[in-house]
């Protein structure tokens, strides 16, 4: 029989996302609703109304009864209050009502939902590792996948070139760029629909199993999906937002409401990371908390001689405040071929960092002919270098896996 969760604060979009996530990881569950309150966010939701107050202690009871575990999100969240007393007695007289029911009914794990980040966030003391399944694959913060591919998609020669040499590798997963936002409008914008047929059939002949593909559109949701009925769903496809879309705010909530595709979101480079972060919890609050954090590094001047100011020192921040794997995207950042003294491409060097800073996923651009590039030759890295980038990475991941051993080791020292 299936643990009963008990989730207040349901009425709102929070609770609600959490009572979702609860009935996918297959509890039973209970919300808590005031009589009066609106039922829209929990309509069609499989779950079991328990009406009543959080600051009664009855009907906290009979609400608690036989569940296992409670997460606790309901809060008044009200800036202005003709009576400010009022707004205390609901989330302080109203939490330890809450917190007093757990106990008194044998609650074994109570989760207060109060940290920014609700959803995607890591609460207080929650040190648990956490991942998502797709294609067979698991994204986590202890995985890594390097995406290796085409910044923009321009010939199916290239494309199955690309495919070849990553499956030569033992590498199963691509960046392909069929949708391209572009600052100049006259640029190359990507082939689009048109090309999604051939990426797909060639990525599954090739035994490609993930796409990291950037949308602009919410309707590209749907050309991806049919593109892939009609190609027999032999590969599958990573939306990416990207960082000029991180704050649009509607298409991150239509790609919230499908859970069918995980979601890269790249972090904005001209936002905080505090704003890119509420980006991906827009994602989660509809329904998809299969999330990668994307950091792609930061338009200032600051980073010069680079494209942009590398940001990867946030891996670990992202880890810490989140639950979502993190990826590194080193091309973006760097922008070039240059190498340093020591022989080694600066796209190296940076990913490198990435990695033995914990990072899950490295998307980086390779081209079989950079000069034909219909975006961002300059950066590729060319397929006679991809057993070099590879080795290099495996170093980076060796040396973060003995960091880790080492910090073990000191912590079990006391």
């Amino acid at each position: 029989m299936a643990d009963t969760v008990l989730v207040t604060g349901a009425s709102g979009f929070v609770g609600a996302a959490v009572a979702r996530k609860a009935l996918a990881r297959g509890f039973k569950v209970k919300v808590l609703m005031r009589p009066t309150a609106s039922r829209a966010n929990v309509e069609g939701l499989d779950v079991e109304i328990a009406p009543g107050d959080m600051r009664d202690a009855v009907s906290m009871a009979a609400a608690l009864k036989g569940a296992r575990y409670l997460f606790h999100v309901a809060a008044d969240y009200r800036l202005w209050a003709r009576d400010p007393s009022e707004i205390a007695r609901n989330n302080l007289e109203g939490a330890r009502a809450t917190m007093a029911g757990a106990l008194n009914a044998g609650v074994e794990r109570v989760v207060r939902v109060s940290e920014e980040y609700r959803i995607l966030g890591r609460h207080r003391d929650d040190s648990r590792p956490s991942h998502f399944d797709y294609q067979g694959l698991r994204f986590g913060q202890d995985t890594l996948y390097v995406f290796a591919g085409l910044c923009a998609v321009d010939t199916p020669e290239h494309v199955e070139q690309m495919c070849r040499a990553l499956r030569d590798h033992g590498q199963v997963c691509t960046r392909m760029g069929a949708y391209k936002p572009r600052t100049n409008p006259y640029s190359f914008q990507g082939h689009g629909r048109a090309c999604l047929n051939y990426v797909f059939e060639i990525a599954g002949r090739y035994g490609i199993k993930v796409i990291a593909m950037e949308i602009t559109h919410e309707s590209h949701v749907q050309e991806i999906r049919q593109a892939l009925r009609e190609t027999g769903s032999k590969t599958g496809v990573m939306l990416q937002i990207g960082t000029r879309n991180t704050q649009n705010f509607e298409l991150l909530k239509a790609v919230g409401r499908q859970q069918e595709f995980p979601v890269l979101l790249k972090r904005g480079f001209g936002i905080t990371l505090d704003e890119s972060l509420n980006a991906a919890e827009y994602l989660a609050s509809e329904g998809n908390s299969k999330v990668v954090f994307g950091l792609r590094g930061m338009k200032t001047n600051m980073g010069d001689p680079h494209r942009n100011f590398v940001d990867f020192a946030h891996v670990p921040s992202v880890k810490r405040l989140t639950r979502m794997p993190v990826c590194a995207d080193p091309s973006h950042s760097v922008g070039s071929r240059t190498r340093a003294p020591d022989g080694i491409l600066d796209v190296m060097h940076v990913t490198a960092q990435a990695v033995t800073a914990g990072a899950n996923m490295v998307l980086v651009d390779f081209h079989p002919d950079p000069p034909k590039a219909l975006v961002d030759g300059p950066q590729a890295l060319l397929l006679a270098e991809l057993p070099h980038f590879l080795a290099d990475v495996a170093i980076a991941r060796e040396a973060y896996l003995q960091r880790q051993k080492l910090a073990a080791s000191q912590r079990a020292q006391g």
